[in-house]
């Protein structure tokens, strides 16, 4: 990994504090989105040698990958000198050859060769989990894998408080209007309970109970 080089005499090395060793690296052409180069591992995630990979369309081994490239969220990453790094992120699915495996993927433009870029990918889990807060932003309930994945042991430690300082971003609609369809599904980060961030696609549902109209959360 440390030893790839890329088009453009872009190493690697050059940026150890944005790539994790462990991380699936691709070098990709912008024009056509071949596979120009791959680390070790990429072999092991897509169960085949480096060297196969190199030459096959992004598409062919990533789904969705054109949507990603549009609508995928932007992160930004420190580099050596100073600078920064806009990468982008989002989960899709690799397809190897046992099946397809969720994964997160970044891209990250190099400015000394515009024809490429690299493609990031690292295995994660998708987690489900159900949130109900009313309408000044008040947690009602939440299920137990809520309530993990933003590091509480127990759900009943979430009630009252602020959605918003559990998922800082969330767009909540105004009280009396109606859903709008630009904000039922957010891509967004959460925040756990020792600061940690946690990328989420926030699904959102109006209900009401009692008169007073909470909102349905399922990420």
């Amino acid at each position: 990994f440390l030893s790839l080089h890329i088009p453009g005499d872009f190493c690697l090395m050059e940026y150890p504090a944005a790539f994790n060793p462990n991380k699936v690296v691709l070098s990709v052409s912008n024009k056509t989105r071949e596979i120009l180069s791959a680390n070790e591992q990429a072999g092991k995630l897509f169960e085949c040698s480096k060297n196969d990979l190199i030459g096959k369309k992004l598409p062919s081994v990533l789904k969705k990958t054109s949507q990603v490239l549009e609508e995928a969220l932007e992160e930004d990453y420190p580099v050596v000198d100073g600078g920064v790094a806009t990468v982008s992120g989002k989960v899709v699915d690799a397809v190897t050859s046992s099946g397809e495996v969720p994964v997160s993927f970044c891209t990250h433009k190099l400015s000394q060769n515009e024809d490429s870029w690299l493609v990031l990918l690292e295995h994660v889990e998708r987690v489900s989990a159900i949130l109900s807060f009313s309408q000044d932003g008040s947690v009602i309930n939440c299920d137990w894998a809520f309530a993990h994945l933003h590091g509480y042991h127990n759900p009943e430690a979430l009630k009252g408080v602020s959605v918003r300082e559990l998922i800082p971003s969330l767009q909540i609609p105004l009280n009396g209007h109606a859903l709008p369809k630009t904000l039922r599904v957010q891509r967004v980060h959460g925040k756990s309970r020792d600061g940690a961030s946690v990328p989420l696609c926030v699904k959102l549902q109006g209900t009401a109970i009692c008169g007073k109209p909470p909102h349905k959360n399922e990420t």
